[in-house]
C-alpha cells in the first residue's frame, strides 16, 4: 500500500477474526488477568482474546472513531497515542495484544 493511502487509514489493519481465534486458542489466560492493546481499533481483537475468560481488557486508540466503538466493547479504553502517552507499572499486564499482518 502506497504511504499517502497508509496514512488515510492512519495505518489502520484489522487482524481477521479467524486470526484472532486461531491465536487465541494458544492462550492461558487466568482469571483477571489484564490484557492491553496499544492500537486497539475497534477492540474487537482484545474483545474475541478476553471472552469467557474474566479477564480486564485494556484498549488505546489513536483515532477518535475507533476509539468510540472500542470503548463500548472494551474494559477500559483510551482515546490517544500509546507510544508517547501512555504509562503502566512494569508487569502491569499479562498479554499485550500487538498487531502485525499475521494473515499475510
Amino acid at each position: 500500500m502506497a504511504r499517502f493511502a497508509s496514512q488515510m487509514k492512519m495505518d489502520y489493519y484489522k487482524t481477521p477474526e479467524v486470526v484472532v481465534r486461531q491465536i487465541k486458542k494458544i492462550l492461558n489466560i487466568p482469571l483477571g488477568a489484564k490484557l492491553l492493546d496499544t492500537c486497539c481499533g475497534k477492540g474487537s481483537a482484545l474483545q474475541i482474546t478476553a471472552e469467557d475468560t474474566g479477564a480486564i481488557t485494556y484498549g488505546v486508540e489513536l483515532d477518535k472513531e475507533r476509539y468510540d466503538i472500542a470503548s463500548e466493547v472494551l474494559d477500559n479504553a483510551v482515546w490517544g497515542d500509546a507510544l508517547y502517552e501512555l504509562r503502566t507499572p512494569e508487569k502491569g499486564f499479562g498479554l499485550l495484544w500487538l498487531n502485525p499482518p499475521y494473515d499475510l
